[in-house]
């Protein structure tokens, strides 16, 4: 038999188990369900594993349709299977302790150091000589460009009314006030 008659014999066995009419046509179950000779199914739950599996396709694949009682392969399903206690999701699975928890006696909390005030120096930004290429300024009456060292730092940026100081731990900008209080601290 090919795959395409195979699934029509499949497709045409769905449909009679559909309809209301054809509703006593299955495949015999004899040998899959334990039966008494009364036609009812034992107590035990219905285990359908791979092998009872292929043995149905077998006997769907060779045609050996035969009348069989649809409430005996109904009552085969167990409801043992489907009504075993669930858990409740909003309760506690560990028990309530019983013991009391004593609270504990907090200790100070640890603080890290402050990390060592920073010495900048003492700028007086007296002028910024504005040029695109080569922007210079007037520090503590000294005439500087961008990379020159002042103590510790190096001038990082030069804008039309700032510049920018860096090292490894700090960076700082100074402003240019017109004024005569300029300077930074």
């Amino acid at each position: 038999m090919t795959k395409k008659s195979k699934w029509f014999v499949f497709t045409l066995l769905m449909m009679m188990m559909s309809s209301i009419g054809s509703l006593n046509y299955f495949i015999p179950l004899s040998e899959l369900i334990p039966v008494t000779s009364s036609k009812h199914v034992m107590t035990q739950p219905l285990n359908i594993d791979l092998l009872t599996i292929k043995t149905i396709v077998k006997a769907v694949d060779h045609q050996n349709i035969k009348e069989v009682n649809l409430l005996s392969l109904v009552n085969a399903l167990s409801d043992s299977d489907f009504n075993k206690p669930v858990r409740n999701p909003f309760q506690s699975q560990s028990s309530p302790k019983t013991e009391s928890i004593k609270p504990q006696k907090r200790s100070k909390p640890i603080t890290p150091p402050a990390p060592p005030k920073l010495s900048r120096p003492k700028i007086k930004l007296e002028g910024i000589v504005w040029d695109e290429q080569s922007p210079r300024v007037i520090l503590n009456n000294e005439i500087h460009q961008m990379g020159d060292k002042i103590e510790n730092y190096t001038i990082y940026a030069i804008t039309d009314s700032t510049i920018t100081l860096i090292n490894d731990k700090d960076i700082f900008n100074v402003k240019l006030f017109k004024g005569s209080k300029n300077e930074h601290p």
